[in-house]
């Protein structure tokens, strides 16, 4: 492993960073090894954004030789390295939820949040109310009709 710290370095400065994979050694004994790594020189006189940008690069180096690592993991230890580790959820382990789930008031801040209900006001607030008090007694089937010969009306579809 490498140390994060930058050889050539003259103010010493140090980047916070945990130390980077540079070679592997696979079980028949060939190994893989970053190339041509070049350290991370800083000098203290660099605006803010040429030293992100060096720091970028730097560090972009290790994640391209990670990601050649990664490419020799089989997926199946990888799916279970995500989900034991990082807490990764599969499709089979999310429940899907139905519009009943939710609140009236989650369900208006998610229409604010598509911008699907730009400006809150006195009668899309009403019409909204009084749109989900239906929704709880009707058919699904009859909301579904009477909305699509709305949307028909208006040419919206």
């Amino acid at each position: 492993m490498q140390d994060s710290e930058s050889p050539g370095n003259t103010d010493n400065l140090k980047i916070i960073a945990m130390k980077q994979i540079v070679k592997i050694t696979f079980s028949d004994g060939t190994e893989l090894e970053a190339e041509n790594i070049k350290p991370l020189e800083l000098d203290g006189t660099e605006s803010y954004a040429d030293k992100y940008k060096k720091e970028y690069f730097w560090q972009k180096q290790f994640n391209d030789f990670e990601d050649e690592i990664l490419g020799n993991i089989q997926e199946h230890n990888i799916k279970h390295y995500a989900e034991w580790n990082l807490e990764i959820k599969t499709e089979d382990d999310i429940e899907e939820k139905e519009i009943e789930d939710f609140t009236d008031d989650e369900l208006l801040e998610e229409l604010r949040h598509r911008r699907r209900l730009s400006t809150t006001n006195i009668v899309n607030e009403d019409f909204l109310d009084r749109f989900s008090k239906i929704a709880e007694k009707e058919n699904s089937i009859f909301l579904e009709d009477l909305l699509t010969t709305f949307e028909k009306r208006l040419n919206l579809i």
